[in-house]
């Protein structure tokens, strides 16, 4: 886990001042009212968009996913250095407004991220709306590419840089970890937004993991950091044992497979991601023992 020092981008000169009046009057000509629902703020710092794009470090033979390209100030910089971008956008006034605007190697898609099946990329680079970014960086876990750039909640970053015995360890410290190296960059000012969120925000790095540690079963990993965290201040056996049948065992038969386990009195804040691997391949070898 590599973190940066802080860089505070905000409100330090007239230029950027200008450019947020300048977006505010476009939002208005073309009828777009930022949605709160939406999460809707766009990014109106050019050092912010340097910032993300030598981070990524592209290349001419790169396909960039964006996901919400609001207005294209990220879009434009991303075509400039890529072989295509493909630009996710759910608004619909913004999608049309973008038709007008982006180079010819933007393919543009109206939808929603979530739900849509993404097309293969090399790389995301995106300032995504504050509310997906846990199922974003969830749904990442299905998909092969080299690496992401993300802008997010200053607060969310802290969850994926988080270490345990500490509040922000969560089920998405875990996870995130056991796939990609993180790293943490820029903390962007709130006042390089219009409009003006309530935090800060951070540009994130996801690179995944070519050489790690795996789970025997991944499976079974994946559901026990689920069960888990899903009560993360419980003891370990007992968030277990009152979530037995998402193990498909009756809770007499895991209580007794348990009893030989280490840990079970510890609480999964505490356990490492090593320790948490170490645990799941542990009851494997076990439930393998017992029930086969």
């Amino acid at each position: 886990m590599k973190k940066r020092k802080s860089n505070l981008k905000g409100l330090e000169n007239r230029e950027l001042k200008s450019k947020i009046e300048k977006y505010s009057k476009l939002l208005k000509s073309v009828g777009l009212e930022p949605k709160k629902r939406l999460g809707q703020t766009f990014l109106v710092d050019d050092g912010v968009v340097v910032d993300q794009i030598t981070a990524a470090n592209l290349d001419k033979n790169d396909i960039v996913l964006e996901i919400g390209p609001g207005l294209g100030i990220l879009t434009n910089k991303l075509a400039e250095c890529a072989r295509k971008v493909i630009a996710i956008e759910k608004d619909k006034k913004l999608y049309n407004y973008l038709k007008g605007e982006v180079p010819g190697n933007v393919e543009l898609i109206h939808d929603d991220a979530l739900a849509l099946d993404f097309p293969e990329f090399d790389k995301l680079v995106s300032n995504i709306p504050y509310q997906i970014s846990s199922p974003l960086i969830f749904k990442l876990l299905n998909y092969q590419f080299t690496l992401a750039i993300i802008m997010v909640q200053l607060e969310f970053a802290n969850r994926l840089g988080a270490i345990p015995n500490t509040k922000d360890y969560s089920r998405l410290t875990v996870m995130t970890s056991y796939h990609y190296n993180v790293d943490l960059l820029n903390v962007v000012s709130k006042e390089s937004f219009y409009p003006t969120p309530k935090v800060n925000s951070q540009i994130i790095r996801l690179i995944p993991k070519t050489l790690k540690r795996t789970a025997k079963n991944e499976q079974l990993f994946n559901t026990l950091i689920q069960v888990l965290f899903s009560e993360r201040r419980k003891m370990i056996k007992n968030s277990i044992l009152d979530q037995h049948f998402k193990f498909n065992i009756a809770k007499s038969e895991l209580k007794e497979i348990l009893s030989s386990l280490s840990n079970l009195d510890q609480r999964p804040e505490q356990l490492s991601l090593e320790q948490l691997i170490e645990f799941a391949d542990e009851l494997h070898l076990t439930l393998v023992r017992i029930l086969y």
